[in-house]
C-alpha cells in the first residue's frame, strides 16, 4: 500500500500519463492488445527511452518548474493568452479560510490546517495547522492541497482524455 501526496498545483501534472499522450499522437489506444513485434515497432516509434540519471532527473525537474510556473502565470492573470493554449487543468489559487493538508517543515508531517493568507510573491500559503502545537507556518504552493474538489480556472472540458492539448507549453505531454 502506498501513498501519495499531490499539492493542488502538482496534482494535473502527475496524474497525466506521458506513455498513454504518446501512443494517442499515434493513434493507437493504449489498451489495445498487440505482439511484441508490434510493440517493439511503436517503441520505436515513440523514440529511445533515457536512461535513469542525475541528468534526466535535473531535466525532469526542469520540465516541473516550468509547468508550475505557468500554472502560476495563469493563476494570477486567468485572461492571459497562456491559459487558451496550455494543456493542463488549472487549478485556482485556494482561498483563504480553506481546510488544506500541508506539510509541516518542523514536524515532518502532512497536517490539516486552514489558509490564513496567499503569498503571491513568494509561491505559497500561511497555514493555521489544527495541532496546536505546530501553529502557523508558510508553506510553498508544492506543499499544500485542498481538501475535496479543487476549483479550476482552465475547466477539464477544454484538455483531451489523453491530457494532451495543442498548445504552447513544449513540457512532457503538450502535441507539437
Amino acid at each position: 500500500h502506498f501513498e501519495f501526496f499531490y499539492s493542488d498545483i502538482d496534482r494535473a501534472w502527475f496524474n497525466c500519463n506521458e506513455y498513454h499522450a504518446d501512443l494517442a499522437k499515434l493513434g493507437i489506444p493504449s489498451d489495445m492488445k498487440l505482439t511484441r513485434t508490434e510493440w517493439c515497432q511503436i517503441r520505436r516509434r515513440i523514440g529511445k527511452s533515457r536512461r535513469f540519471s542525475q541528468r534526466f532527473v535535473d531535466s525532469e525537474l526542469k520540465k516541473l518548474n516550468c509547468y508550475r510556473d505557468c500554472v502560476r502565470a495563469i493563476q494570477t492573470r486567468p485572461d492571459s493568452a497562456l491559459i487558451k493554449n496550455f494543456g493542463y487543468e488549472v487549478p485556482a489559487p485556494i482561498k483563504v479560510g480553506a481546510i488544506v493538508t500541508a506539510y509541516n517543515k518542523k514536524a515532518r508531517i502532512l497536517q490539516r490546517g486552514i489558509v490564513l493568507t496567499r503569498d503571491s510573491h513568494q509561491k505559497g500559503y500561511h497555514v493555521q495547522f489544527e495541532r496546536k502545537e505546530l501553529g502557523c507556518e508558510f508553506c510553498p504552493d508544492t506543499e499544500v492541497a485542498s481538501h475535496g474538489m479543487s476549483e479550476t480556472i482552465l475547466p477539464s472540458s477544454e484538455v483531451a482524455i489523453d491530457g494532451t492539448s495543442i498548445g504552447i507549453f513544449k513540457g512532457r505531454h503538450s502535441v507539437p
